[in-house]
Parts: C-alpha cells; sequence; structure tokens
C-alpha cells in the first residue's frame, strides 16, 4: 500500500482507497478488510459504518480471521451473516 504509507510515492489516502477498492472489488480478503478499516475510520473516503461492514463480511466470508473479529465486535447481532 505505497499511497497509503508513502513508500515512493506521496502519501495519498484518497489514491490509497482507490487502488483497495479495486483489489476488494477482485475478491483481494486483505483488501476488502483494510477497506472496511477505510470506511470504519474514514481515511480516504467519508466514514461509513454500513461500507465498513459489507467489508468486513466479504474478508470474514473467505475466512479472514481479523475481519470475523471486527464482525463480532461491531455487528455482533449481524456476525451470524458472515457464516
Amino acid at each position: 500500500m505505497p499511497y497509503l504509507k508513502g513508500l515512493g510515492v506521496c502519501q495519498d489516502f484518497e489514491r490509497a482507497a482507490f487502488w483497495t477498492e479495486r483489489a476488494a472489488r477482485h475478491g483481494d480478503w486483505d483488501a476488502q478488510y483494510n477497506l472496511g478499516t477505510f470506511y470504519e475510520q474514514g481515511i480516504g473516503v467519508t466514514a461509513d459504518l454500513e461500507q465498513a461492514k459489507l467489508w468486513y463480511q466479504a474478508a470474514a466470508r473467505q475466512g479472514h480471521t481479523l475481519a470475523q473479529q471486527k464482525c463480532e465486535a461491531l455487528f455482533p447481532d449481524h456476525s451470524r451473516e458472515t457464516e
């Protein structure tokens, strides 16, 4: 995530979110988890817990452990939706 951390490029959170979303839409579970974090915290995007939930659930369905934990912690009533 060069744009997120400013590795070899100027730090740009919006570009980081853009490229992370592209990877997430192609099924990359780490990108889905990271995009959930971006939406949860408003990094490069407008904070949106519903979007965060969707991306965390997408990663959790693929077995991403941290995403599963986020779903349980943030959305306890809906944690079963990822199973």
